[in-house]
């Protein structure tokens, strides 16, 4: 397909104050290859807007619309949250201040007739979208899947998006998983971005295998919006808890739980036949530099774990030539197909442009973002509200454990040779130190793991995630928040530095 320049622009239509009230119903026709953009803030939980397609094709971010049914989109769960969360400064966070805004867009490539009902901040048509290089993107992935089936590959694409902030990373990562579905293929996503996942909460490396399409309402979200962050559908994700929301904050840490997520899912693929031809999509952190040897920089070449052989950089010259230009990334037989930083020989690194509609959100937003995620894990969603409950142990019955920390006594106490292990321990950077409850706790997140024992907390994927609704130091005692009744798995906890206010 081409884009038609002959196309009519944009048609911008902003509705506000008196001529919003007054706006209830809106039909709007799309050319071929145009998208109907919209902005959808809610001040209050009953706000919402209902799409209708009555003609033609469309699609959410790859996920198709069916002629004539409802779909509702309304930010109304981020509104209905008062709550504040914090990063990995332990400090307080944001307080939300009960409003939201979601962004999307529709996009048809062949023309169709939409309904809108309600009253949408923002809706305009649009014709300069960069969805005919996301097509060739997705042909050119679904080419080597095809390959591989024909046993032309060990594998499938194993692709990585990369980027700076508000590029549209998760918008591709949806577009390209929506195709690879309707193609027949069932792709593994993976999601490095500790920063707002759209797997697990904020703070986990995280993975999943996609094996439906995913509902239209849902990809909204995921399509970078500012609604929930974990809009992912799915019933068993595979998740490791890094307690931080920046990969710069604990680097070592970060490198080991992408590792050992890589291994469970080279495993996996290794296990079944169409992931493996399907191949894998790794959405990652905002933060990055273009300068090799710089710490951002030097994570994109920690992937190689996964075996990435395609890379996709949005928006980014600087960044597009830099791993253009890495040796580490350039085909080298004489090593039998691997490369010297370990990254598999010969990865293709093509630049994609950012769609116009994506929005730029501050610190604040990404906070409210973060917190409104973790509300939605405890207490649910619009239509799908969970009954969350508490549970009060004693010290005694909890093992607590953080990562990193130093000797419990001072070294001048210690017996001879004990200080110098004890230093050693202390400068392991995924070192696991047991902690004793206290008020800092207060307002924590903490994740549990299948591990029989402690030795194996890092190691073990988490089965769920508590919140420390309160510490008694003078009864000793612990409250925990859970989303649901019933017995915890163990009651070995892993403490991060995320905090969340409910």
């Amino acid at each position: 397909m081409s884009l038609d320049l002959s196309l009519p622009g944009s048609e911008p239509m902003l509705r506000d104050g008196a001529q919003a009230a007054a706006v209830q119903e809106t039909i709007w026709k799309l050319a071929a290859e145009e998208e109907l953009r919209l902005e959808i803030e809610a001040k209050t939980v009953e706000q919402k807007c209902t799409v209708q397609l009555l003609s033609g094709t469309a699609e959410l971010f790859g996920t198709e619309l069916m002629v004539d049914r409802e779909y509702t989109f309304s930010p109304a769960s981020a509104a209905s949250s008062s709550s504040s969360a914090s990063g990995s400064s332990g400090g307080s966070g944001a307080v939300d201040d009960g409003s939201s805004t979601l962004r999307f867009a529709i996009f048809s490539w062949h023309g169709c007739e939409l309904r809108i009902r309600g009253t949408p901040k923002t809706a305009y048509k649009k014709s300069d979208t960069p969805m005919i290089s996301y097509i060739n993107a997705h042909a050119a992935l679904d080419n080597m899947r095809e390959l591989t089936r024909n046993k032309q590959r060990h594998t499938g694409p194993r692709t990585m998006v990369i980027g700076a902030p508000d590029t549209g990373k998760s918008t591709l990562c949806r577009i390209l998983l929506s195709y690879a579905v309707r193609a027949g293929s069932k792709p593994l996503f993976v999601d490095l971005d500790v920063s707002c996942s759209a797997i697990s909460v904020p703070g986990t490396l995280s993975a999943t295998s996609i094996e439906h399409p995913i509902s239209v309402e849902m990809s909204a979200d995921m399509g970078g919006g500012g609604g929930s962050a974990h809009t992912l559908s799915i019933k068993s994700p595979l998740a490791y808890f890094y307690g931080h929301t920046s990969p710069t904050a604990a680097p070592e840490l970060y490198t080991k739980l992408m590792g050992r997520l890589a291994s469970v899912v080279e495993r996996r693929m290794a296990e079944h036949p169409l992931t493996n031809s399907s191949g894998l999509l790794i959405n990652t952190s905002s933060t990055v530099d273009s300068t090799p040897g710089t710490p951002t920089y030097e994570l994109i070449q920690t992937a190689h774990a996964f075996g990435v052989d395609v890379i996709f950089v949005l928006d980014r010259d600087d960044l597009t030539q830099a791993l253009k230009n890495d040796k580490r990334l350039q085909a080298d037989v004489s090593s039998g197909g691997a490369s010297a930083g370990g990254l598999r020989s010969g990865v293709s690194v093509a630049q994609l442009s950012k769609s116009g509609g994506v929005a730029s959100r501050d610190a604040l937003a990404r906070k409210k973002a973060q917190s409104r995620a973790l509300r939605e894990y405890f207490y649910g969603s619009p239509g799908l509200d969970f009954v969350p409950h508490q549970k009060v142990l004693a010290w005694k019955e909890v093992e607590l454990y953080r990562v990193g920390g130093g000797p419990a006594m001072p070294s001048s106490v210690m017996p001879l040779g004990a200080a110098k292990k004890a230093a050693a321990a202390a400068a392991d950077p995924t070192k696991l130190t047991r902690i004793t409850p206290s008020l800092d706790l207060q307002h924590a997140i903490l994740a549990l793991s299948y591990t029989k024992d402690a030795a194996g907390l890092l190691d073990a994927n988490v089965a769920g995630f508590v919140h420390v609704a309160g510490v008694d130091v003078i009864k000793k005692t612990i409250t925990l928040l859970t989303p649901a009744p019933g017995p915890l798995p163990n009651n070995i906890f892993l403490a991060g530095h995320i905090k969340w206010i409910d």
